[in-house]
């Protein structure tokens, strides 16, 4: 893969519709595209480029199903991955990430949906028939995951965590050995030899816990300075903070807590299936619905008419954004079809949930390998500030001790800060949905 530069020459056929607003989400891949050459490349949230193949190396490009034997212990979703071939290996892409929140459907539908139908036609490669890999067949070359963040930061981040841990636990041996050493040559300098290395190594897991909370950090979002933004009516806790507006880059939908969905539009520059073209109104026995529509046919989200528009004058108002946003207004034939995600109190809520653990669309830095390190370190801290041990005579020990109780704490208060971020989430969506249904109780006969 090619370095980051920030030229936003692009068509972006293929986007992340997912965004986070920890810095984790702030520094992922959000869309893939052409650029000025042609060469197949990756967009970051600021617009720079990350180049993975040229034009003339690609193949074809295909789809496979979660259950294909060529991709062993890869987390795909119910909707599989779609995939790319190039004369140098094959770039694997999952639909859980690059096109979330959605159920199955026919994977024909699903690639022209994603935009990877319009991405092999504008490469003039042939799109492969689906599953052609699930026979057992090995793709061609090797496999490298195209995640919403760099597979290779990843795999260095995975490592850290192993390599940290197994330097605590090592550290402990090597002071139980200076221990026995010291008892039996009646010497300490081997028990201050076996304290040096395991200060280090506590300093060294706690960079790595407090690096890996760094990343669930909130970011700065530009919030109520669009044009005519439209604010959902109800409840309260969503109301706040929940908002739909309109620009130049297409259309945009938050949720209380500022995570939500980014949509390509037909007055922004886009010519793929992915592109939001329509909207149509769905009435069910309680109330209805407004369904966002792509260019090829797939229901993308829903609005519930009951927290977003209630009364007239506020449906008017949202048909008026979605008008200027180059959205017609239809009537899709056919049944109603299976539930999609909606726009309600509950968005998003699992996929933060899921991203703590190191799952998900969002793919953070997994944090629960740090609860090993915090564990050994308070462990250890706690053995080098008692007085079990022979007294510590050089002051570079001593240095060492405090710098690994500095490490130690931080981590505690950032792992602690993660915790509490996560607890808050949980709490403002549970409150919201107990919102919801008391006021539907209230208005039920």
């Amino acid at each position: 893969m090619g370095r980051l530069t920030p030229s936003p020459a692009m068509v972006p056929f293929v986007t992340a519709t997912s965004r986070s607003p920890v810095l984790a989400g702030a520094r992922a891949h959000v869309a893939a595209g052409l650029d000025d050459q042609g060469a197949l490349v990756l967009a970051d949230a600021r617009g720079r480029l990350q180049t993975l193949v040229p034009r003339e190396d690609v193949v074809r490009v295909g789809w496979s199903s979660s259950e294909s034997r060529s991709f062993p212990l890869t987390p795909f979703g119910q909707e599989g991955a779609a995939w790319i071939e190039t004369r140098q290996g094959t770039f694997v892409w999952p639909l859980n990430e690059w096109w979330p929140g959605h159920r199955y459907l026919h994977p024909d539908l699903m690639m022209r949906s994603s935009g990877f139908a319009s991405l092999a036609a504008r490469l003039d490669v042939p799109l492969a028939s689906a599953d052609s890999f699930l026979s057992g067949t090995p793709a061609p070359g090797d496999l490298v995951l195209v995640g919403l963040r760099p597979t290779r930061e990843n795999r260095i981040w995975l490592g850290a965590e192993v390599a940290a841990t197994i330097a605590v636990v090592l550290s402990f041996l090597m002071v139980a050995v200076t221990s026995w050493l010291t008892v039996r040559l009646r010497d300490a300098s081997p028990f201050v030899i076996g304290e040096n290395i395991l200060c280090i190594a506590l300093v060294c897991a706690g960079m790595t816990v407090s690096a890996s909370c760094v990343e669930w950090l909130p970011v700065p979002t530009r919030r109520r300075g669009h044009e005519h933004p439209v604010s959902p009516r109800s409840p309260r806790r969503f109301a706040r903070r929940a908002c739909l507006w309109v620009d130049g880059t297409g259309l945009h939908l938050r949720d209380q807590l500022s995570v939500g969905m980014d949509f390509v539009t037909v007055a922004s520059r886009s010519a793929s299936g992915t592109e939001l073209v329509s909207y149509v109104l769905r009435s069910r026995r309680t109330a209805g619905s407004l369904a966002l529509v792509d260019r090829s046919g797939v229901e993308r989200v829903t609005l519930p008419l009951t927290l977003w528009a209630p009364d007239e004058t506020s449906r008017t108002r949202l048909f008026e954004v979605l008008d200027s946003a180059g959205l017609t207004k239809t009537k899709l034939p056919g049944p109603v079809p299976r539930p999609i995600r909606s726009l309600g109190p509950e968005f998003n809520r699992g996929l933060h949930i899921d991203a703590a653990a190191g799952y998900g669309a969002l793919q953070t830095r997994m944090l629960a390998p740090s609860v090993r390190l915090i564990a050994l370190s308070i462990v250890g801290v706690v053995f080098l500030r008692s007085d079990a041990g022979p007294a510590l005579e050089p002051l570079q020990t001593e240095l060492l001790v405090g710098v690994a109780t500095a490490s130690t704490v931080c981590s505690v208060v950032a792992f602690m800060g993660v915790l509490a971020r996560l607890i808050a989430m949980s709490r403002s969506t549970s409150g919201t949905v107990r919102e919801v249904r008391g006021s539907r109780n209230e208005n039920a006969p």
